[in-house]
């Protein structure tokens, strides 16, 4: 799940974007890869060190302190929103991903997919025993897969939402009697 649960919200984004008549994939960040010797290792490194880095801080650290105080829900936007305003800076440097988000429904969207993913990791974290190494890797996963597959123009979009929906979709679970009584079980 770790490994395959993000290629798969853009499989879904992939066959809305194609049923919907959008641009197909590029693959330009596969492309770049190929291109160097060692790309791919070296990429994975990096990316597996950026999460990791990320990783210790948000559910490390502040996502324990967060829970104390909120339950899942309103912890992960919380934390969310602190991570997607910590990309802040890199919306000025030309060349990351963010530096295309400076629009409006660019940014918002930017901001409800990070919001969506601090589900995603809060999750991952507490169903895995509060797990550092698993959320790292899961958002090595997600990063990877955000830049393995996407999607030009109207796709990101429809790849923005569906991954919120997904994230409203855990909020519901998180509230249901059912996954009440598991936590309450497994603490």
């Amino acid at each position: 799940l770790i490994l395959l649960f993000f290629p798969t919200l853009h499989l879904i984004a992939i066959a809305i974007n194609y049923w919907l008549g959008g641009a197909p994939l590029e693959f330009a960040f596969i492309k770049e890869l190929m291109a160097m010797p060692a790309g791919i290792l070296f990429v994975v490194i990096m990316y597996l060190l950026q999460s990791a880095l990320e990783e210790l801080g948000w559910r490390g650290y502040m996502l324990d302190r967060l829970q104390t105080i909120w339950k899942p829900v309103t912890a992960s936007i919380v934390l969310g929103v602190f991570h997607a305003f910590w990309h802040l800076p890199l919306f000025w440097i030309v060349g990351t991903n963010q530096s295309r988000y400076l629009s409006g429904i660019d940014f918002t969207l930017f901001v409800a997919f990070v919001v969506a993913g601090s589900f995603y990791n809060t999750w991952c974290y507490n169903d895995n025993h509060r797990s550092i190494l698993a959320v790292i890797l899961f958002h090595t996963s997600t990063n990877l897969s955000v830049d393995t597959f996407l999607l030009p123009g109207t796709g990101e979009y429809i790849f923005k939402i569906v991954a919120a929906f997904g994230a409203v979709l855990i909020a519901i679970a998180w509230s249901l009697p059912s996954w009440k009584q598991k936590q309450v079980a497994s603490t």
